[in-house]
């Protein structure tokens, strides 16, 4: 998350001078049995990932410096990608075979979730990387790596700054 980070800070430091509250809205965490729960990318070095098949669903802005982290690692990598400009010239510098990335919106096909599944067992995914968000995009790796018996390692949300509440629904908003 360090664009949500760098972001959170601009809007911290903005309401301050302003005088100007900051809600953050969140989704809920929830908690995911058989996942990993890591505080940054560096954090993946201390483990080995020998011979393992990991995915990288983490957005191409950072893709280069996990790839570089879980081979270090002995992993095989690979990637799911946007189909953005930037997200392809980013994963263009990851040093990756054209045969182990993939360049997809979440979402498509006949059911939620059938292309991300797809790569898994074309793969043979033994981890998924992706940011903990709460979100549909969360979920749908939880689903496949619950059902697939693949392990699930998410990169954890920002620290809320100090100062700034946080809610969860529409009505703490209101409220």
């Amino acid at each position: 998350h360090p664009f949500a980070v760098e972001i959170s800070s601009n809007l911290h430091k903005s309401c301050n001078e302003f005088n100007q509250p900051l809600l953050r809205f969140e989704r809920p965490n929830e908690d995911i049995p058989g996942s990993f729960l890591i505080e940054e990318l560096v954090d993946l070095s201390n483990y080995c990932f020998h011979n393992r098949n990991v995915l990288m669903a983490i957005g191409a802005r950072h893709l280069c410096e996990a790839v570089s982290i879980v081979r270090q690692s002995g992993a095989n990598v690979f990637a799911r990608i946007l189909p953005t400009p930037e997200s392809i010239k980013q994963t263009l510098k990851c040093s990756l075979a054209e045969s182990d990335y993939a360049i997809i919106r979440p979402f498509q096909g006949a059911r939620k979730g059938c292309f991300e599944h797809a790569l898994c067992r074309r793969w043979l995914i033994t981890d998924v990387i992706c940011r903990q968000s709460g979100g549909l995009t969360q979920r749908l790796w939880q689903e496949i790596c619950q059902k697939d018996n693949i392990n699930l390692w998410l990169i954890s949300r920002p620290a809320v700054a100090t100062g700034v509440d946080v809610v969860h629904t529409i009505q703490e908003v209101l409220d």
